[in-house]
């Protein structure tokens, strides 16, 4: 089914210009930007990712966007065209720190946000780089925010902030993977800080003889790939895109 359209679905506290210039040197298709924005609960993310999605769409999800793309295809059957995976983890909460994260970092997340959710939004924004990276952390914060205060200026609000934290901290979609029944397209940082190539790579192997599953791990790349190498995912998409049956 060739793709008639782009969804983008962000990754947490993020907005459309997050994805840096990935839809502007992707493939050429009519795009959708999803906000979740006035989204209570869990529930509610995987029901706005699954109103924006309809068979021929190409399905686009960054960090917790991905985890959302897999579960709304999975649970509603949506026929997509094909789905681009950036940064994705079956399951973000992990007792090894080279698989995830610790429940217990995620609840002070949620602390913090109902004290301070502009802070919690420029550390977390701060944290997406590799080492070799920090560089473009204040230049990716400027675009993404501009003057605005993060919460602001995102496509999330507080309410689904904290869903989006209880989503992370609850869902694990290892058994959703065999279940997508669409050709998926995975890139991931080698350097990833959020979701550790590990994780990524456990995925990989389980997904290995998959004919219709494709993956591209970039050397020394962040969590904020599609900021740092748009022009490189951006060529990947339209390869994928292309090789759509």
């Amino acid at each position: 089914m060739t793709a008639d359209s782009i969804v983008w679905v962000p990754g947490w506290g993020m907005n459309a210009y997050a994805w840096g210039h990935v839809p502007r040197e992707g493939p050429d298709l009519p795009a959708t930007f999803v906000s979740f924005r006035g989204a209570r609960t869990p529930a509610d993310l995987v029901e706005l990712t699954a109103e924006a999605l309809r068979p021929g769409r190409l399905a686009a999800g960054w960090s917790i966007g991905a985890t959302l793309v897999i579960r709304a295809i999975v649970e509603r059957r949506i026929p997509v065209a094909g789905v681009a995976l950036f940064g994705a983890t079956a399951r973000f909460v992990h007792d090894d720190p080279g698989l995830g994260w610790s429940s217990r970092v995620l609840e002070r997340m949620r602390k913090r946000l109902r004290e301070a959710p502009d802070a919690v939004l420029t550390q977390f924004a701060r944290s997406l780089f590799a080492p070799g990276e920090q560089g473009q952390a204040e230049p990716f914060m400027r675009a993404v925010y501009g003057d605005r205060p993060p919460l602001a200026a995102c496509d999330w609000d507080e309410t689904s902030l904290a869903a989006g934290l209880r989503l992370l901290a609850e869902v694990d979609v290892t058994d959703d993977l065999a279940r997508l029944g669409v050709p998926v397209l995975w890139v991931h940082g080698e350097a990833d800080p959020i979701c550790p190539v590990g994780a990524w790579r456990h995925m990989r192997e389980r997904l290995s003889d998959a004919p219709d599953q494709r993956f591209a791990e970039l050397p020394a790349a962040g969590h904020a790939c599609c900021w740092t190498r748009s022009g490189e995912i951006g060529k990947s998409l339209k390869e994928f895109v292309a090789w759509l049956p």
